[in-house]
């Protein structure tokens, strides 16, 4: 997990500050955003909440990028503003992206999901604290514009390693309900493959010397080990 530390570098209001909490006690959850733009990072989004809101900094506590990189953007005992009546029992985690019609990418997922259970150990908070910002009373917003439900049980998977001749391979896995899951374009790419998705049919396609391999996606561009990998280890 790659934790960047810029908070002393963004815009600040000239002379407002946020308030403060004790952190162990008022912690209850943890909220998901998304930036709703194509692109940016916690330098644009503070330059935006402090010059075109009002607001005394940026109002997330972490942004995490599309490759995955952690913006470290508030101390987690300031009460900064993003999700409206929760702001004193919250902590701001946003996802740059749209996703209301981008689809969150694997290294976000897998950032994402290291730093939450980092805090949720940290904060001795179970997989329930994890929001999402619409899923809060009185937040008229589509914003994580995210299925919750299967990020928190994404989040909640066992990780696994994964190894190829004895060699660990830099790919995320997860076992979940006795089956092992790996993201399908990096595990492909390692084993020579094309990796084509066609997001019509909503399929994935390998490609190896002029051998189409068809595979169905299964829960976000990720494949059961023990139903297909077998088949597809064959043919390398």
């Amino acid at each position: 997990m790659e934790i960047i530390d810029v908070r002393k570098q963004l815009a600040r209001h000239p002379s407002k500050e946020y308030s403060k909490r004790t952190l162990e006690s008022s912690i209850k959850y943890l909220v998901i955003h998304h930036s709703a733009t194509l692109g940016g990072d916690a330098f644009s989004f503070a330059r935006y909440h402090v010059n075109s809101l009002d607001w005394p900094g940026i109002g997330y506590h972490y942004v995490i990028l599309e490759d995955g990189t952690i913006q470290w953007t508030n101390d987690l005992n300031v009460t900064s503003y993003h999700v409206k009546g929760y702001n004193s029992q919250s902590i701001g985690i946003c996802l740059v992206g749209d996703f209301t019609i981008e689809i969150l990418r694997t290294e976000q997922k897998a950032a994402a999901r290291e730093l939450i259970r980092n805090l949720l150990d940290r904060l001795e908070l179970g997989i329930d604290a994890v929001k999402g910002h619409n899923e809060f009373v009185g937040s008229a917003t589509a914003c994580p514009a995210l299925d919750m439900e299967t990020l928190r049980q994404f989040l909640n998977m066992e990780q696994v390693e994964v190894y190829l001749n004895n060699k660990k391979l830099n790919i995320s896995a997860e076992l979940k309900n006795g089956a092992t899951y790996v993201a399908i374009r990096p595990l492909g790419e390692v084993l020579g493959f094309e990796v084509e998705w066609d997001s019509e049919r909503n399929r994935v396609y390998l490609i190896k010397d002029d051998i189409l391999e068809q595979v169905q996606q299964e829960s976000n561009y990720y494949l059961s080990i023990i139903n297909n990998i077998k088949k597809i280890i064959s043919e390398v």
